[in-house]
């Protein structure tokens, strides 16, 4: 069922006060949409955002959340961040909404994103998105909470790697050209595991990595497999900072 929105609910956070402090140089920029204009509405989205942002705000990460929000928006909220990224060692992003699999990449749909004569319209190539929000002197790690399907319309920009090719860890919720599952009750498998891998002491990204495949592999039977890849050139450790 296609439904469409009263009004446009966009909710941004950014530098959010929490108990543990932050650690200097670690950013987070968090995205969800549940609630599409043009699109079916997503039950746990939204939810499983804040429950990853909580994880990694307990983490030490200076946290950016921004809910329901459009393409132009989204964009807006990027460069800010981006901009704040002066003294960034890691950068940590988080996808949550529909996702599609367009030519040789992933595109996450924002608010306004649409599909009209067979053309998918509006769409956030994952690549772009990297480019983004991403700073030199920093790694990147993303994690896409997201399905893969294939679409057969064509999208309306093109598919492209960011400029900046090592240094990238990118976690997906599930493998190659299948579906991620959106759960009737949050927070869903993929950021329960999440969640739950950040919260330990010292984690490096690849057991990250290594637990939340485990996680959600069991949490659906082996139906949803979180698939990475990366280009990173040195140790990230995610998880909280073992106390001194």
């Amino acid at each position: 069922m296609w439904l469409r929105r009263a009004t446009a609910l966009w909710l941004v956070v950014a530098a959010v006060a929490f108990a543990s402090p932050a650690c200097a140089g670690r950013y987070a920029f968090i995205v969800a949409v549940d609630d599409y204009a043009h699109l079916p509405r997503l039950r746990s989205a939204v939810a499983d955002a804040r429950h990853v942002a909580a994880a990694l705000e307990a983490a030490g990460f200076t946290t950016t959340l921004v809910l329901d929000a459009t393409a132009g928006q989204i964009a807006e909220e990027m460069a800010r961040f981006r901009s704040r990224l002066t003294d960034a060692s890691l950068v940590v992003a988080y996808f949550a909404g529909h996702g599609v699999s367009l030519g040789s990449g992933s595109h996450f749909l924002p608010a306004d994103a649409t599909v009209a004569a067979g053309r998918l319209k509006g769409t956030l190539p994952l690549g772009l998105m990297i480019e983004a929000i991403s700073s030199p002197r920093a790694q990147t790690v993303v994690f896409f909470d997201a399905c893969r399907l294939p679409l057969g319309a064509r999208p309306d920009a093109g598919e492209r790697a960011p400029r900046r090719t090592a240094g990238i860890y990118i976690l997906h919720a599930t493998a190659p050209l299948h579906a991620a599952t959106d759960a009737a009750r949050a927070p869903g498998p993929f950021a329960a595991a999440l969640a739950a891998a950040l919260s330990e002491e010292n984690v490096t990204v690849e057991e990250v990595g290594r637990r939340v495949r485990l996680a959600v592999l069991r949490a659906t039977e082996g139906l949803q497999v979180p698939w990475e890849t990366s280009s990173l050139i040195a140790p990230i450790r995610l998880g909280r900072r073992r106390a001194q």
